[in-house]
């Protein structure tokens, strides 16, 4: 166990939202979202990676964990759209964003943080994710047994 504590450099997260009739859902902790998505057809995530080690930072994770983290939610998920909001004074970050063709959208000087969009419908941008990507085997627990 310890040694996978060891190897854990810092984490990944897709949280979801929609704008159905029900309302935003944001917060309904409640909600299984497997159970949502056969319900709803318009999802958003906003994307947050953290690679803590510093050691770690630079060599291509935070890039791996993001297009996989996307790729899921595009193919698993049903999501649409991409939102990520980078502190501004964090250029690696805010580079790779911008590699990955993440539009800027807005500026909060009250946060210090940059907002960056991407859309599956802009032109070739599911593709590039999709590229980026190749490697996936996905495999289910319940076919493990």
């Amino acid at each position: 166990m310890q040694d996978e504590i060891d190897l854990m450099v810092g984490d990944v997260n897709l949280f979801l939202s929609s704008d159905e009739e029900n309302g935003n859902l944001k917060g309904n902790l409640y909600l299984s979202v497997y159970s949502l998505m056969n319900k709803l057809n318009n999802f958003s995530g906003e994307i947050s990676i953290m690679v803590a080690e510093k050691s770690s930072r630079g060599i291509g994770i935070g890039w791996e964990a993001a297009c996989l983290m996307m790729r899921f939610g595009m193919d698993t998920l049903n999501i649409k759209e991409f939102e990520a909001k980078i502190k501004q004074d964090n250029h690696g970050s805010i580079s790779m964003f911008e590699k990955l063709t993440f539009q800027e959208v807005s500026r909060s000087e009250a946060f210090q943080e940059i907002t960056f969009f991407a859309s599956i419908n802009d032109s070739g941008w599911r593709d590039f994710i999709v590229s980026q990507t190749k490697f996936i085997c996905e495999s289910f627990y319940e076919n493990q047994k």
